[in-house]
């Protein structure tokens, strides 16, 4: 037993198990613990109160026995546990980490990790202790790298497929069962890369994410606003050409005369080569013929000839004047002289 509470750099071989009398252990470096074998009766293996590593921290080659390092939670470089042989494990407290890798550990069981919440890159290879379920890291908000399975035996992948689509883990390799790809592959000799483009179940609505929902129900809202404003614009219409339609009923009933009639063109500005102004003729329908008493002509100018005297009877003296008057235009003039009204 050791009363130890904190160190720089550790470094332990071929030791079962560093007991600090109960006592949490902070380091500031890194550690490295190799060829653990349990002790007597004891079947622990590790450093149960080390709660935080400073940097990297490598626990291999230990066999048979119980690696206890359940109080440790923070390890901000890389975590390796390899090549241990017929080992069970105990990082039930390990929240964040830089890299994770637990492979080739021989007839070991590779543990879940309950309160793991952040990390880079995590690499798990072996069988992988499924008692509880799979969902091995049900904590998980952020694996910012690439998360690979290789289970020795059937695990089935759609937990990890559930955080991959959700945005918790960035890029996933599982070569179990429902991986989210529509070929069955063997589980030797490699794994199946999960891919986005080969997904044939990222169409499903839980797999979209929250932006995506959110871009959703504003599609929707400018739709139902689109219709609404639709809506109110038809009635608004139709409610103004009913309003007309009323006017047109009520009004007087037009002239069928007036209907056909053309206006007549404007024919302010136009003169004729003299400068006169043009004269429109009214329209027939206000030109209308006075009735006026016929006027005789004036008879200023106008007498009736009176008649000549009758000849006197025994008068030898006209009748010889007439007869010996031989020129008649003399005779006609001397007529004229004597009746002022020729």
């Amino acid at each position: 037993m050791i009363n130890l509470g904190s160190a720089g750099d550790l470094t332990l071989r071929n030791v079962a198990l560093l007991d600090t009398a109960y006592n949490d252990l902070s380091m500031m470096g890194s550690l490295e613990f190799y060829g653990g074998s349990p002790f007597l009766n004891s079947s622990y293996i590790g450093i149960p109160f080390l709660t935080a590593v400073g940097s990297d921290a490598n626990i291999g080659s230990n066999s048979n026995g119980h690696l206890s390092f359940g109080s440790l939670a923070n390890v901000p470089g890389s975590l390796f546990v390899t090549n241990n042989t017929n080992c069970t494990m105990d990082f039930d407290r390990l929240t964040n980490v830089g890299n994770l890798s637990i492979v080739d550990n021989d007839s070991s069981t590779v543990p879940i990790l309950s309160a793991l919440e952040t990390a880079n890159n995590i690499h798990l290879r072996g069988y992988i202790d499924s008692s509880a379920g799979f969902n091995i890291f049900p904590a998980l908000q952020l694996a910012k790298g690439t998360v690979t399975i290789e289970a020795s035996k059937g695990f089935n992948c759609s937990k990890l497929v559930f955080q991959q689509r959700g945005g918790i883990i960035h890029n996933l390799i599982c070569n179990g069962t429902d991986n989210g790809t529509t070929i069955t592959r063997p589980v030797q000799p490699g794994p199946t890369i999960v891919s986005n483009t080969t997904d044939t179940a990222a169409t499903s609505p839980s797999t979209l994410t929250a932006g995506a929902w959110a871009g959703i129900g504003v599609g929707i809202g400018i739709v139902v606003l689109g219709g609404v404003a639709g809506a109110i614009w038809f009635i608004l219409h139709v409610k103004r050409k009913y309003k007309d339609l009323i006017k047109r009923l009520n009004s007087p009933t037009q002239n069928p005369d007036s209907a056909n009639d053309v206006p007549p063109p404007n024919l302010e500005g136009l003169h004729e080569t003299e400068g006169q102004g043009i004269r429109r003729e009214a329209s027939d329908s206000q030109v209308y013929e006075m009735h006026v008493q016929p006027t005789e002509k004036p008879d200023d100018h106008i007498r009736e000839l009176p008649s000549l005297p009758p000849e006197l009877a025994g008068d030898p003296l006209w009748s010889v004047g007439l007869a010996e008057t031989t020129d008649l235009p003399q005779i006609q003039s001397q007529q004229r002289a004597r009746s002022p009204y020729i």
